[in-house]
């Protein structure tokens, strides 16, 4: 039996990070595995460097009939017998390719508890020849429920993290030597997109809030987005630039947790927030 687990992203978020576990694990209990991720992107060049069976494919669109008919012939020759997609994207490209292919499993996973979209095109990725829809919470499923899905066909499989990255001891001045922040500054740190509902405007405000009573707390901003000028020009505005520090993309998640004093997740939109598991494995008080 083949399994295809096909992943569009083309940034490196939860999602992908979730798909790579997943297809990492299969992998190591020797499942036959066929891992279909968009070209050159971080998932492609993180599944290469652990040598997983990784298969580029350029998805430049939702239904786009090339891309379909590549993974449609693909399937055919690999035999799949199960076809999971990991985002929107994946699912309208593999659909088409898992119904060519006769694939007999379909299922798709939903991490984002936004409301499902109105239009036909948008719907029919979560409805039409799929087995199931996997939601990470209880709070996804909700939403999928009202709108339209049968509960019977949305299980609950909640995301998970590697824990093993947080056994070993991890320096907790990390941030200290490379920001040049003080012994006695308070680290709050956030590990998230820089998108709306990820709320981080609602954390420069209460920086400005804070620099009345002291300047000792430190905000630190992990992430890139398209709201990366728009909260930058904020911290600016709002004289909170030298209490807020955006880190941008990072690869060392774990150090950089190591060094906080405070996690926070400022969504005011969220699936499950697996950033916040990070922080618990990590021992770090919450607040969100």
């Amino acid at each position: 039996m083949s399994l295809f687990h096909i992943d569009a992203g083309r940034e490196w978020r939860g999602g992908q990070r979730q798909s790579l576990l997943l297809v990492r694990e299969l992998v190591r209990k020797g499942f036959a595995v066929h891992f279909i991720v968009q070209p050159k992107s971080p998932l492609h060049e993180k599944a290469l460097a652990e040598n997983l069976p990784v298969w580029p494919l350029r998805m430049r669109s939702e239904f786009g009939l090339i891309a379909a008919l590549r993974l449609a012939r693909r399937m055919k020759t690999k035999g799949c017998r199960l076809a999971h997609f990991h985002d929107a994207h994946a699912a309208a490209t593999g659909s088409l390719a898992a119904s060519w292919a006769k694939v007999p499993i379909r299922v798709v996973a939903r991490r984002v508890d936004f409301p499902l979209k109105k239009n036909f095109l948008s719907r029919r990725k979560y409805i039409r020849k799929v087995d199931a829809v996997i939601a990470i919470s209880e709070g996804v499923k909700r939403v999928l429920v009202q709108g339209g899905l049968d509960s019977a066909r949305v299980p609950v499989v909640p995301s998970g993290i590697d824990f093993s990255v947080y056994k070993t001891d991890l320096p907790r001045n990390y941030l200290h030597k490379e920001c040049g922040f003080e012994p006695g500054d308070y680290l709050v740190g956030i590990v998230a997109q820089l998108e709306d509902h990820k709320g981080h405007r609602y954390l420069i405000d209460a920086a400005n809030i804070l620099k009345a009573k002291t300047r000792k707390v430190k905000i630190v901003v992990v992430g890139e987005g398209s709201l990366r000028m728009e909260l930058t020009k904020q911290a600016q505005t709002l004289n909170v630039k030298d209490l807020v520090y955006f880190m941008g993309f990072r690869d060392d998640i774990p150090r950089i947790l190591a060094s906080l004093d405070l996690f926070v997740l400022s969504s005011h939109l969220e699936g499950l927030g697996s950033s916040i598991m990070d922080a618990m494995a990590c021992r770090l008080p919450v607040v969100a």
